[in-house]
């Protein structure tokens, strides 16, 4: 019994925080596309009394079939209400139960019907909220079902079955057997279709992003590969160039000077291996290199023609070594 109770009371909740649901839906969908996909919850009216502008009388329901047809046709998406008679409508004002609260009025009305009235709860139908002046009691709506029954049938019999009956302007009984359960269902519905397009377009978009960030790393890759390739093609083309300036610098001292070209041939075989020879100048007795090694300027070991030491002026250092000067008196230099 316990469980039953139990899960009676999360099903409550559940249903609570469904229509909670349906609201923000109210809220957030525009009305023509709410009332598309869920129906309309804008309640037909069919009054027990005389004509009036909102809705249909029930005289004429029951005397014309093409007020039934037009009451049908709108009732396919919408609730249909029954104003019941004020003159069938019982009413009653009580005082709630100590330490009882208004939050399940319901559930405390059934419980406490045929204590607050004379009939039991399966007799009639009923409903009731707090008073406004007063929260400590209650105002209770009840009409015998054995006044409507007939009506329900017949307008059940047109087509057109009762989902609320209106017992005054603020209270509403929704019958058991209300189409509302149906239209939940279709909300129930279209909301799980709703949050699984969003879920698949979540995944959808977050699959994209990943692919569009692999894309962008491999181009990243690729650039920085090809902005290296350049860097290096133009460090290999000023290297080039120097070379080249070097070269026509000394192919125009030597076409100056036929005598130095021995000089220089006799130099640079008694430099040690593993010397590169940047440039060449030389004056009446100088001949002047500049020149790259690996060496320490104390590993370096470099001597004139005569034998003579030499010692070399560091001009620098990088990531290929050291760069020398070095003064050479070779001999005669005269052309």
């Amino acid at each position: 019994m316990a469980d039953h109770k139990l899960l009676a009371a999360g099903w409550r909740h559940l249903d609570k925080a469904f229509d909670l649901l349906l609201h923000v839906l109210d809220e957030a969908v525009p009305a023509g596309l709410r009332a598309l996909l869920l129906g309309s919850y804008s309640p037909i009216g069919i009054w027990q009394g005389a004509t009036t502008d909102n809705g249909f009388a029930l005289a004429e329901i029951e005397a014309s079939p093409q007020t039934r047809m037009r009451c049908r046709r709108q009732a396919r998406r919408a609730l249909v209400c029954l104003h019941v008679q004020p003159d069938l409508v019982l009413r009653r004002d009580v005082a709630l139960p100590v330490g009882q609260t208004s939050s399940h009025i319901h559930d405390l009305l059934r419980w406490n019907f045929e204590t607050w009235t004379a009939f039991k709860p399966d007799e009639v139908w009923f409903c009731g909220a707090p008073l406004e002046d007063d929260a400590d009691r209650l105002r209770i709506a009840f009409v015998e079902r054995r006044h409507l029954t007939p009506i329900l049938d017949r307008l059940a019999s047109f087509g057109l079955p009762i989902d609320r009956l209106q017992l005054s302007e603020t209270l509403v009984v929704d019958l058991p057997a209300s189409r509302r359960r149906r239209f939940r269902s279709r909300a129930r519905l279209a909301s799980g279709l709703m949050v699984l397009a969003f879920l698949l377009g979540s995944i959808l978009i977050a699959s994209e992003l990943r692919q569009a960030e692999t894309r962008l790393a491999l181009r990243q890759s690729e650039i920085r590969r090809l902005v290296d390739a350049a860097s290096a093609a133009s460090d290999a083309a000023d290297a080039l160039n120097k070379r080249q300036k070097a070269i026509d610098a000394l192919a125009g001292s030597l076409s100056a000077r036929p005598s130095a070209a021995r000089d220089i041939l006799q130099v640079v075989d008694h430099l040690p291996d593993g010397v590169l020879v940047e440039s060449v100048s030389w004056s009446a007795t100088i001949l002047q290199l500049v020149i790259r090694a690996k060496l320490a300027p104390d590993e370096l070991d470099i001597r004139n023609l005569d034998g003579s030491a030499i010692t070399p002026v560091t001009l620098g250092r990088d990531q290929d070594g050291f760069r020398y000067q070095l003064d050479f008196k070779p001999g005669d230099h005269q052309p």
